[in-house]
């Protein structure tokens, strides 16, 4: 099986490696670039920031086979990579969230012994033991989750999944010490990509998107259950074309969303709309900014200096937003093969700062927040060696 995941990943450096050499150094608008780990995944790395570490975990293969493993990164420097025995068959999609006593919660995607996607977690210690898992959350088909973490660790799961041809949403407790509550709870029919957020208020949102005719819908999510779903949006795709994510965010005003499409012809796009809470329907429109180095903007977190900019035509990719409520929302992006970041404030376009001219992104980057107010940013790009180095940059003084 491992034979066929480096085909796979093989094909996937061909598409998407330039022509030119790939750097093996980097100069960042943040300072050091950290190679945390050389891997055969497409997506950034699973992260958790802490006061103390920054945790990443990732999907990698050898000789023996595919595993997973984790690392911690701080002031003395990256841990021995640890190696974690929760493979199945193909694990994906994985999430790190704080569990309690300063663990950690892995979810991740994989196959049972049938054969069909199902979701699974484990708990991890800060030493990067194994405490408990693999544990399964979902117990039907499924396609994409959502988490939300609780002030005790604990964590509230939503899946869609079920029928393939009829997905439907489903929520489910984790506590704190990563056991599943056996009863789980039914939220939507015809619903696809959840995606939970909080907002200022500590009021968390669930949207999601109905595969019918492409509404997005939004409702206040508690306890495992629904508040009234409101339509948002709509998300149409043509004939070909492929949604690669949806993520919601908030600043201290507006609710965001952000998605990204690959259309039929290969060209991919970032989308995204923004509303008060009690809005009624957004407006979609193409992800794109306009910057005016003359004027800087303050971004209220520590990452140095940033420019002024607005929506305009210079189109964005691969957009993915800080999942946290903030005065102002930071989304991770590309422009042409730059990495940058974007700052939006009050449902605007209000501030821009490039971190790499030369990023070499594969899939999507990640961005991560602590409590003191620095951002890292995580990617994964092809690597000199012909794998991939999953990548990591940030102020924040080792």
């Amino acid at each position: 099986m491992a034979r066929w995941l480096w085909i796979g990943w093989a094909l996937l450096l061909a598409a998407c490696t330039p022509t030119d050499a790939v750097p093996t150094a980097q100069e960042s608008a943040w300072g050091d670039v950290v190679v945390l780990a050389e891997a055969e995944q497409a997506s950034a790395p699973a992260l958790w920031v802490s006061p103390e570490r920054v945790t990443a975990a990732w999907i990698g293969a050898d000789a023996d086979g595919v595993y997973q493993a984790a690392r911690s990164l701080t002031r003395a420097g990256l841990s021995p990579a640890a190696r974690f025995p929760l493979v199945r068959v193909h694990p994906h999609a994985q999430q790190l969230f704080p569990a309690g006593g300063g663990n950690l919660h892995l979810l991740w995607l994989d196959a049972d012994t049938n054969s069909e996607t199902r979701l699974f977690s484990a708990l991890i210690s800060p030493q990067l033991e194994l405490l408990r898992g693999p544990t399964p959350v979902s117990d039907r088909w499924t396609l994409h989750y959502t988490a939300f973490v609780n002030g005790d660790g604990s964590l509230w799961v939503v899946f869609s999944g079920g029928l393939a041809a009829e997905p439907a949403l489903f929520a489910r407790y984790v506590d704190a010490d990563g056991r599943v509550r056996q009863d789980m709870n039914r939220l939507a029919a015809d619903a696809e990509w959840p995606s939970l957020a909080q907002a200022a208020d500590r009021t968390a949102w669930l949207f999601w998107r109905q595969p019918s005719d492409g509404q997005v819908f939004r409702a206040r999510f508690a306890d495992g259950e629904l508040a009234t779903a409101q339509p948002t949006l709509t998300i149409s795709l043509k004939s070909g074309d492929r949604l690669d994510s949806l993520r919601a965010a908030h600043d201290q005003t507006h609710a965001y969303l952000f998605w990204n499409v690959t259309r039929a012809d290969g060209q991919t796009e970032a989308r995204w709309a923004s509303g008060a809470a009690d809005a009624g329907v957004w407006l979609p429109t193409r992800f794109g900014i306009r910057s005016d180095t003359r004027q800087t903007f303050i971004t209220g977190f520590n990452t140095g200096t940033a420019s002024a900019a607005q929506a305009g035509d210079n189109w964005l990719g691969s957009a993915v937003p800080l999942a946290a409520p903030v005065e102002t929302l930071p989304v991770a992006a590309r422009l042409g093969r730059a990495l940058v970041i974007v700052y939006l404030r009050g449902g605007r376009v209000a501030g821009y700062q490039e971190i790499l001219q030369d990023s070499y992104l594969i899939g999507l980057p990640a961005l991560y927040a602590d409590r003191d107010l620095f951002l890292y940013l995580a990617w994964i790009q092809p690597s000199a060696a012909g794998m991939a180095d999953l990548r990591l940059v940030t102020l924040k003084p080792n």
